[in-house]
Order: structure tokens, then C-alpha cells, then sequence
């Protein structure tokens, strides 16, 4: 057979398919009982026809493609098809969905559900509109005509089903056909059957490439789905409809954070573990070897600690991080930013995926006296060097990123390892954003490494032959773990009553967008987020640290020119005719003049030298994270401008996949293979 008729037999076959599903949804009456079942439907519809495109058999609209198989997949033609025309099969044995799956012939009208619409509608507008047409309910009559001439041509002779007679029948009887759903259970049965149909078609996708591109839409579909629950009513559907995944999957992991949000019971069987000895008994100060610079006022802000009477279960090291609040701070803001801490204990402490590279939390403790909240972390045991549970100890600090990037710690992992960072940091925070959840605090100092340790009294040094006995520089970057987070708090939280924006800390201030500066600062936004992540992908790509920015020249700002520079800030702040604006290393203040400035030199940088050193998709990628927030105004913080409407319909957290996790994991992917 021939290449030409082996992608003719598929396409049929896959045409056939996709019309026998589109036709049996839009034909159902259903309960609403039945809403999430059919939710899930939705979803291996929307699956089936991904793997479509994936495999060449759906051309992207517009393209002018032709169908097409890949080399590889040309042999497995006869599996294809049967896979194929056992889909279609599901659906034309009338007797099979009476007998097996708990259907019924009806003559009611089909089924409108508003939820369900609703969320599809949702999800059409979030995607691309390439892939838009792929769930809409409507049927092209082109393409109707042409499943249809295509099946009476097809001669499948004496080796077609019992039910070659029910795929013969013409698209217009097809589409009369009415089906009611009697027992729940059973047709559970035949969705379950549909996603273990198409699973198998993924797994037949044999070259890399198509499998990464399964695995990015089936998280793209994750992403869309979690974001499409916008009430309480739209999240206790999906949260139905993703119960029977596997506890660890993506899109049930991205719900239950989302539940977190509205105070919503994290369902069962999940947590698996019963909780912590500590946690069931409540954490105190005084259980822990706390260092010897524990006093007041000169607490570190982050430090490892062990038990002083350990449980077996908890005899290792657990790591302090200190979330401070204002001395004068109101009940009713103290109370909400309680809240918070108690929230993101719990997002921090429930399961994850093996891409949300985060410390599993055992709870925080309220410390007065430093005016202060604790939220302590089990930490893994480092590998280099072996600290001490002893009482009196200097501080043993879980090394950062920023540690890595300092020159001094001669720490220089090759290109391909720090594609590697890079893409797991932004899958991290993939996972983050796809629940509306924000960190307002990424900056390298968050970035922890579990496999080193260092004195917070002295400067990270690290010894060739002990590094490379653990096995390098890799191992190293591969324990990575996202922690410090400030306050976080779900995306729908518009309010900004934390102190965590001081101008005097400049160390943590020029990580933050230039009108997220100073007391001023309201609205925190996702965008934000993207700002601070650009700049630590900057760090990661040349290696050395931000700070070694805040050696630029002095700018001046005219007030005649105020309206027409980017200094303008800096001019009318200043009160004079003149103002300058410079960034040094020994600063002691950063406000948003500064904040402009380095934003100017970052971008001229980056321009210049990024794509050069790293390559074009790394540079893209920053980019993006570093001017998402343009669209905004820089006065009231309303939408500026959008290209056309399907922008206003985009989903942050999936254009944030597809413009940043996408292409560094694809960086990532192939330095290592062809390593």
C-alpha cells in the first residue's frame, strides 16, 4: 500500500470517529446528575480531536496542509484504523449503549446544560482560535459531506464489525438519533472506555516530538479546565468531574488548589497520610534547637533547625522562614493576612505533582515578640555539608540561587543544565499560576538548593572534589525547590494590606515591577509575578546576578520632556525642574524611578545580548514574562490596549505555558537528548 492511501484510510477513519462522538454528545438527555460525566466527555472529545492534530491527519486551519502521517506511523496504518473504527464502534452498536452502558432511545429533545456550555465556552475562548473549531458543537457541512461520500466509497468488505451497517448510515440519520442516559454508572463505564481509547492512540505517537506535543496539550486542557472555574457552582462541577483521576494529576491537584481558595474540604481519599505528629499536636519555638542568633531583632529571616526530641517521623531538618507584619497593624488587616498564612500552609502541605518543585509544610507559629509569623518546612538532609542538630550551632542557611550566582562560589553550570533550571522554575510556577495563586516574592533568593548547605555567617564556598562526588553541578540544580513565598495569595484577593514592599531593601525590591514600588503599591497582579520571573531567567541565562545591574550611568529627566520619558516618575517626584536618577551598588533606597531605570537597562540588555548568548526561544521567553504587564496603564492600572478580541478572552496562566514553559522545557528536552 502506498503512502498516499495509507493517510487516506487513517483520515477516514479518524473522520469517521470524530463524527460518531460530536453526533452522540449533541444527541444526549441527560440529568443534572449527569453534568460532570459529561464534562468528561467533553474533555476526551476535545482529546481525540488533539491527538488528530498531533498526528498530521488535522491540518492546522488555514495552513494549506495537507493530511499527512509521520514515517513512523505509516506501518501501524491497520492498528490506527482499528483503534479508529473501535471509537466510532462505541457508538454505533445501539444495542451495546442499551445492554452495557446504561442508555436509552428517547425522543427528547437533546440536553442544553448552561454549566456545561458555560465552561466549554470557556475553554474555546481560552485556546487558540486554530484550536477553537476543534470542541464547537456545530458541524461543517463540508466536512459532513465528505465523512459521508468517504464511508459509502470505503469498502471494507467481510472484515467490518456487526455495526458496519449503523457506521453506513448517512450523517443526516446519524444526527436524529437521541440517546438518554439511565444509569450513571454505566455510562461512566463508556466514558472511561472513551479516554482509555484515545490514551491508546497517544501512546501509538512513537517520536519524541509527538509525544511532547500530546503531553503539552493534555496540560493545556488541564490548565484551561481549572481556569474555567470562576464560582462556586462552575468548581464543585469540575471538581466532580475530576474525582475518579489518579490523587497526583494534574488537573485534579490544579482544582483542589483552587478549592483551597474558597475554604472548600479537599476531597478524599486525599490526604493519603495521616497528618504529622506535630502538626496533630501543635508547633512551638521551643521544641526546635533555634541558633544562638535567635534574639530580638536580629532573628535570620531563614534558617534550618532540627527537633530537640525528635519523633521518628520527624527527626530530620526543617527549615524557618520568617513573614513579618507591622507593629501597628489593624486587627481586621492582621486577621486577613492570617488568613493567608493558614492558606498557603495548607496549598504547601497537601500532595503534588513531580513539577511543582515546592517544601512540603508542617505548619506555622505565630511569634509575637519578633512581630513575625513562622512558617516551618520539612527540609531534606544536605549532602554537602553535614550540619549539626547540636544546641548552639551557627546557622546552617539552605542555599539559594543567589548564592550560586555570587562570582565569588565559582559555581559556572554549563548551558544545557541551566536550560534545565530554567524550564523547572517556570513549570513550578505554571502550576502555581494555573490555580490563581501568586508568589510576590520571586526573586533567586527563593530559589533554594536542599542538596548544599551553608553557614549564614560566612559566604558559600564549595569544594571541586566533594561537588563533584555527589555528582556535580547537575545534581545540584536538579534538588531545586521554589520557596519564599510573600504573602502569596489567590489571584482573586485584589486587596494589598501587607508591609512586604519596603523601598529599603533594595536586594528585594529590584525583583519587583516598577509600579509595584513603595508604599504606594496596590493590585498586586499575575503580570508582577512574570515581571520578577523574567528577571531571574536573565540571571540564570548570563549567569551572574541582578544586582550587577545597578551599575548604570545617571539619567536625567527634564520637566519640559516629563510626559515623553520614562523618567517622568522621577521628575515630578523629585519636585524640581531637574532630577537625577542612578543605581549603584550601595544604595539604601529603590523606588519606582529606579525601578524605570533598571527595567530600561534590563530590556536594552536583553535585546542586545540574550538571543546571541542563549538562543532565540530563551530570549522570546523573557521578553514575554518582562512586558506582560504593558497591556496595563501606568496610571490607574486599567487595560492600555489588545490586539484584537480574542486577547480579551486569553487565559494569563495558558499564555504563560505557551509562551514561557513551552519552549524552555523544549530547550531542556533537546540539549539533553543530543547530550
Amino acid at each position: 500500500m502506498d503512502p498516499g492511501t495509507y493517510i487516506a484510510v487513517a483520515e477516514i477513519a479518524f473522520r469517521t470517529a470524530s463524527f460518531a462522538v460530536r453526533t452522540f454528545r449533541n444527541g444526549l438527555n441527560f440529568s443534572k446528575d449527569a453534568e460532570q460525566l459529561v464534562l468528561r466527555f467533553e474533555l476526551e472529545r476535545f482529546r481525540l480531536q488533539l491527538w488528530g492534530e498531533n498526528s498530521g491527519l488535522v491540518p492546522v486551519p488555514g495552513s494549506g496542509d495537507r493530511p499527512k502521517l509521520p514515517p513512523r506511523l505509516e506501518p501501524l496504518c491497520e492498528v490506527l484504523k482499528n483503534q479508529l473504527e473501535e471509537i466510532a464502534g462505541l457508538f454505533c452498536q445501539h444495542g451495546t449503549l442499551s445492554d452495557r452502558y446504561g442508555l436509552a432511545r428517547t425522543d427528547e429533545a437533546p440536553t442544553k446544560s448552561e454549566r456545561v456550555a458555560d465552561l466549554v465556552q470557556r475553554m474555546q475562548k481560552s485556546f487558540s482560535p486554530r484550536r477553537a473549531g476543534l470542541i464547537k458543537d456545530e458541524d461543517e457541512e463540508i466536512e459532513v459531506e465528505e465523512i459521508e461520500t468517504s464511508l459509502q466509497r470505503l469498502d471494507t468488505g467481510n472484515s467490518s464489525r456487526s455495526s458496519s451497517g449503523s457506521i453506513r448510515m448517512t450523517t443526516s440519520a446519524w444526527k436524529k438519533i437521541r440517546w438518554s442516559i439511565l444509569d450513571l454508572k454505566r455510562f461512566e463505564a463508556l466514558v472511561s472506555n472513551l479516554s482509555s481509547r484515545v490514551s491508546t492512540l497517544n501512546q501509538l505517537l512513537t517520536e519524541a516530538s509527538q509525544q511532547r506535543k500530546a503531553q503539552e496539550n493534555d496540560s493545556r486542557i488541564n490548565i484551561v479546565l481549572v481556569g474555567s472555574a470562576v464560582d462556586q457552582e462552575s468548581l464543585n462541577l469540575l471538581r466532580a468531574a475530576v474525582s475518579v483521576y489518579p490523587d497526583t494529576s494534574q488537573a485534579r491537584l490544579g482544582v483542589e488548589r483552587k478549592a483551597i481558595s474558597a475554604d472548600i474540604p479537599w476531597l478524599p481519599p486525599m490526604p493519603a497520610l495521616p497528618p504529622a505528629p506535630s502538626q496533630r499536636r501543635g508547633l512551638r519555638l521551643a521544641d526546635f534547637n533555634l541558633p544562638r542568633e535567635y534574639e530580638p531583632g536580629t532573628a535570620p529571616a531563614r534558617f534550618l533547625a532540627a527537633k530537640k526530641s525528635p519523633q521518628p517521623d520527624d527527626d530530620g531538618l526543617f527549615l524557618f522562614e520568617k513573614k513579618v507584619y507591622d507593629r501597628g497593624i489593624k486587627p481586621d488587616d492582621k486577621r486577613k493576612l492570617t488568613e493567608r498564612i493558614q492558606r498557603l500552609v495548607l496549598l504547601l502541605s497537601k500532595p503534588k505533582s513531580p513539577t511543582f518543585l515546592t517544601l512540603e509544610a508542617e505548619g506555622c507559629i505565630q511569634d509575637p515578640e519578633h512581630y513575625c509569623w513562622w512558617l516551618v518546612f520539612r527540609y531534606p538532609s544536605p549532602l554537602l555539608p553535614s550540619p549539626t542538630n547540636q544546641p548552639g550551632h551557627r546557622t546552617q542557611a539552605p542555599v539559594s540561587l543567589a548564592a550560586l550566582l555570587d562570582p565569588r562560589t565559582r559555581f559556572r553550570p554549563p548551558l544545557e543544565q541551566r536550560y534545565m533550571l530554567a524550564s523547572r522554575i517556570a513549570g513550578t510556577f505554571s502550576e502555581l499560576f494555573s490555580s490563581s495563586w501568586l508568589h510576590k516574592g520571586i526573586r533567586s533568593e527563593n530559589m533554594a538548593f536542599p542538596t548544599l548547605a551553608s553557614s549564614s555567617s560566612s559566604s558559600l564556598t564549595i569544594d571541586t572534589a566533594q561537588l563533584s562526588s555527589i555528582g556535580g553541578t547537575n545534581a545540584v540544580l536538579s534538588s531545586l525547590v521554589v520557596c519564599g513565598f510573600d504573602y502569596s495569595r489567590q489571584e482573586s484577593e485584589a486587596a494589598t494590606i501587607d508591609q512586604a514592599r519596603s523601598s529599603g531593601d533594595v536586594a528585594t525590591a529590584m525583583y519587583r515591577h516598577p509600579r509595584y514600588q513603595g508604599a504606594a503599591a496596590q493590585g498586586y497582579r499575575l503580570e508582577y509575578d512574570l515581571y520578577s520571573l523574567g528577571l531571574v531567567l536573565l540571571e540564570i541565562a548570563l549567569w551572574r546576578p541582578l544586582a550587577s545591574f545597578l551599575e548604570g550611568k545617571p539619567a536625567c529627566a527634564p520637566a519640559q520632556n516629563a510626559g515623553k520619558s520614562i523618567f517622568a516618575a522621577a521628575a515630578a517626584a523629585g519636585g524640581g525642574p531637574r532630577e537625577e536618577v542612578r543605581l549603584s551598588r550601595g544604595m539604601k533606597l529603590f523606588h519606582r524611578p529606579h525601578a524605570l531605570l533598571l527595567n530600561k537597562m534590563v530590556l536594552r540588555h536583553v535585546d542586545s545580548e540574550l538571543a546571541f548568548r542563549v538562543g532565540s526561544p530563551y530570549h522570546r521567553a523573557v521578553v514575554y514574562c518582562l512586558k506582560a504587564a504593558d497591556v496595563y496603564d501606568d496610571e490607574n492600572g486599567d487595560v492600555e490596549r489588545f490586539s484584537d478580541e480574542e486577547d480579551l478572552a486569553s487565559h494569563p496562566a495558558l499564555e504563560f505555558y505557551n509562551q514561557v514553559v513551552v519552549p524552555l522545557a523544549r530547550l531542556s528536552a533537546a540539549t539533553a537528548e543530543s547530550g
